[in-house]
């Protein structure tokens, strides 16, 4: 796939505006979070040799981007760590520097929760998903990241699809691996991008990036969550050829 993002004045002036808009700035402050998430996952790789699906659906709850930020930051997402059972001192040391990233601002997950749990996975079909984020953990690389995930879509494993995964994929590759979501898919339609798998969009989120000057896709993320402004430069966009 060949992803070439179009020169417009249109375009410019739009990235340009959201650039310097009070948007940019508070997902600015909040890209943080991804720092903070990869120590999550870090200590629950180095901790759990072997996942449940009650990790997953911990996960979940962990990342989400709550619809009450203030109870979601007082005893909610202690409780949503407790369910991971890391040891005490892992624990306090994740919820210390949880308070401490809320002094910068706003700083949780980017989406909301899609899905409130994963059951129904063997436990063969949960380390495999281990083994996922283990790869994305420990890449260094956009081609390792990319293969990690070719890798994964090829094990077909039901329900940790992009729509759960990217959001966690995204905290720890931000370069590399962009969030999709209801929004995001609709602006893929309405730039009459098509794709099949999660490696054809790190391609076309990676091109917009570039373009754009926001070397972190969670700001491409927060862009076109303004569908007002993309909308009228919608073609100017991006060509794709396969």
């Amino acid at each position: 796939m060949t992803v070439e993002i179009l020169d417009s004045k249109r375009l410019v002036a739009a990235v340009a505006a959201f650039k310097d808009s009070s948007a940019c700035r508070e997902r600015l402050v909040q890209t943080n979070f991804c720092a903070f998430a990869r120590v999550v996952l870090g200590h629950l790789l180095r901790e759990r040799p072997v996942w449940e699906e009650r990790d997953l659906t911990a996960l979940i709850a962990v990342f989400k981007c709550p619809k009450d930020v203030d109870k979601f930051v007082g005893r909610r997402f202690e409780r949503n760590l407790d369910k991971l059972g890391f040891s005490t001192e892992i624990h306090n040391k994740i919820l210390d520097e949880f308070r401490t990233l809320q002094q910068k601002g706003e700083v949780v997950g980017y989406t909301g929760v899609g899905k409130g749990g994963i059951v129904g996975l063997s436990p063969q079909e949960v380390s495999k998903v281990r083994e996922f984020f283990k790869s994305l953990y420990e890449a260094a690389s956009f081609a390792a990241v990319r293969k990690a995930v070719e890798v994964y879509t090829a094990a077909g494993i039901p329900q940790v699809t992009e729509g759960i995964y990217s959001p966690w994929a995204h905290y720890l590759q931000p370069g590399f691996c962009p969030i999709i979501n209801k929004r995001s898919r609709g602006f893929l339609k309405e730039i009459e991008v098509s794709w099949e798998n999660y490696a054809e969009l790190m391609d076309v989120f990676g091109a917009m990036g570039k373009k754009f000057g926001m070397e972190d896709l969670g700001l491409v993320d927060e862009f076109i969550k303004d569908e007002h402004t993309w909308r009228r430069t919608l073609t100017d966009i991006v060509r794709v050829r396969k």
